[in-house]
């Protein structure tokens, strides 16, 4: 099994992909005006304005306020992909992957910043709820034709099992490593554990879910940033040795042979890549599910704070991943949370494996509560209510057995369904794009006439 999917993403994140993926985020920068730089200020200070660990509940219709929606991203961004991801890519395709990580990050702002429109554009109002995201856009936004149709099947039932069961076996699977590799408990018992905890917040619905990881995320990112900042910091002359390994294994010309750690240049851009999309979801749409739901005051106003998140996440990773290259200990022949524990444990000994445990079991758990919310509103998006429970079971089984899974296949199964969320929505979001930038062009109008008098109360007018 392991041999035929590693075979089917040889063809599906070949180089057309690759080039398809990169080729939209440089296409979306230049149409909309590179936004992920222009609006970033302003993001930022919307992000301080409406900083809450506790906020409101969820309203009748089920919408969260903007910041809500960003932490919900943030914690199905801020994973296992953040800590054992990019350890992953590191390992598979050398320093470089890191560099290629940051530049798909960068171009991808502008892919997520669409995906966030467009979400806040085609939201409907179902049974008193409001609900949207990148399946009712791919549907309704290309004129419910039967391309359309199908293509918004094709992307929902991936990402329901993108998500919701092989995306939530590989965060119960990194867990389950960490604790092990520690303590020498059963994987099986972790996996067990996490299933009963997370199943009991699933049947409290989205108010539970939100509740819990909007006191978790900005709390456990803090104090893990804090900790790769203060090693970095007391350690220049390893950083900078590191940003160079990292610069020679893109642009020095044995990269394009071998590259530093016996790789080649391709393996660095298809494992960082790939990994930069598992941690940061842009391009997937799978983010797209919480911007719906946001009450924003217009559409771009959602779409830059999705811009955001994004730059939020790739900060994490960088922060893991100079850490790991840091130690020098890269390349022996360790993957995943493995090689994030043993950097960890090179710099502060036994206590930095507890650390980066601890720090994973917050971050896989966050991010299990996001993405089952995903791909349940997926599910409901075809069957409205009908199957829910079932779906929660197999949710709950594919936590359980995760841990049992072979790491190198776990990571190549998800990879899988990543390409067929991928490819379906960003042909959607190219289609779209026009809307897209009509919106941001008249969110820019907006934001200047606020200037004048006569719309000094623009936000309740519009």
């Amino acid at each position: 099994m392991v041999n035929v999917v590693a075979s089917l993403n040889k063809i599906l994140w070949g180089n057309f992909t690759l080039a398809f993926f990169m080729g939209t985020g440089i296409f979306f920068s230049f149409k909309f005006g590179f936004i992920q730089v222009r609006k970033f200020r302003e993001g930022v200070k919307r992000i301080a304005d409406s900083f809450s660990i506790f906020g409101k509940a969820p309203d009748p219709q089920g919408t969260i306020s903007p910041f809500q929606a960003l932490i919900a991203v943030a914690a199905s961004q801020t994973g296992s992909g953040n800590i054992s991801g990019v350890a992953t890519a590191i390992a598979a395709g050398g320093p470089g992957a890191l560099f290629w990580m940051w530049v798909s990050s960068f171009f991808s702002m502008s892919i997520v910043y669409s995906e966030a429109v467009l979400a806040q554009l085609f939201r409907k109002e179902i049974d008193g709820k409001i609900a949207g995201g990148a399946a009712y856009y791919i549907r309704d936004g290309l004129g419910k034709t039967r391309f359309a149709k199908i293509l918004s099947l094709l992307f929902s039932g991936a990402c329901i099992f993108a998500l919701g069961l092989v995306g939530n076996a590989v965060q119960s699977h990194s867990l389950s490593r960490g604790l092990s590799y520690l303590f020498n408990v059963l994987p099986i018992f972790i996996g067990g554990i996490l299933a009963l905890i997370t199943g009991f917040i699933f049947w409290g619905g989205i108010k539970r879910i939100v509740a819990v990881i909007q006191k978790l995320v900005p709390i456990m990112t803090g104090i893990y940033v804090l900790a790769c900042l203060i090693i970095i910091a007391v350690n220049t002359d390893a950083f900078l040795q590191a940003l160079g390994s990292i610069f020679s294994a893109v642009f020095t010309p044995q990269a394009f042979l071998g590259g530093v750690a016996g790789t080649s240049i391709q393996k660095a851009v298809r494992y960082g890549v790939t990994r930069g999309l598992f941690s940061n979801g842009a391009g997937l749409g799978s983010t797209s599910y919480a911007h719906a739901i946001a009450h924003s005051v217009h559409p771009a106003q959602q779409g830059i704070l999705a811009t955001l998140a994004v730059f939020m996440d790739t900060f994490i990773v960088s922060c893991t991943g100079f850490v790991i290259l840091m130690s020098g200990k890269y390349d022996t022949g360790l993957t995943g949370i493995s090689l994030t524990q043993n950097a960890f444990y090179h710099w502060v000994g036994e206590t930095g494996s507890f650390f980066v445990t601890f720090c994973l079991l917050l971050f896989a758990f966050t991010t299990i509560l996001s993405w089952y919310l995903f791909g349940e509103i997926n599910l409901k998006f075809h069957f409205k209510d009908k199957g829910i429970k079932r779906y929660r079971i197999f949710v709950l089984t594919a936590i359980f057995l995760g841990p049992l899974v072979k790491p190198n296949f776990i990571w190549e199964l998800s990879d899988f369904f990543m390409a067929l969320m991928l490819i379906p929505n960003l042909t959607a979001l190219i289609l779209l794009s026009d809307r897209v930038k009509k919106c941001s062009q008249e969110y820019d109008e907006l934001r200047l006439s606020e200037i004048y008098p006569e719309t000094e109360n623009l936000e309740e007018e519009y």
